[in-house]
């Protein structure tokens, strides 16, 4: 396959997303560093794309991109998703306490 490419001078152009970046690989010798640190990483590549400053020099990616801005969604904490789940909870048990009551009343 890499012969054939090679002379047909087709490239290859695949785009790894990881994040908010993606990393190009439009070269054969990009690609096989990539998937050597591939084999190497195994599956927490995409963790060392974002993170490790080595790799991201080896391709370019610059530096690291703040995740911490205003624009990226926190996560509540469990707490807070406690109470809001019990106040939905409460809220759902006494509208259908009153629809009901109102049932009740129709049938007798």
């Amino acid at each position: 396959m890499i012969v054939e490419n090679w002379s047909d001078d087709i490239l290859p152009e695949i785009t790894i997303r990881f994040g908010s970046e993606c990393l190009v690989l439009d070269s054969w010798a990009i690609h096989h560093q990539y998937s050597a640190l591939c084999v190497v990483m195994g599956p927490g590549m995409t963790n060392q794309l974002q993170e490790n400053d080595f790799i991201r020099d080896i391709f370019g990616l610059g530096s690291k991109v703040n995740t911490m801005n205003g624009s990226a969604k926190s996560k509540a904490s469990k707490l807070e998703r406690h109470l809001l789940n019990a106040a939905a909870f409460k809220a759902r048990t006494i509208s259908r306490g009153k629809n009901r009551d109102k049932r009740s009343a129709v049938l007798t």
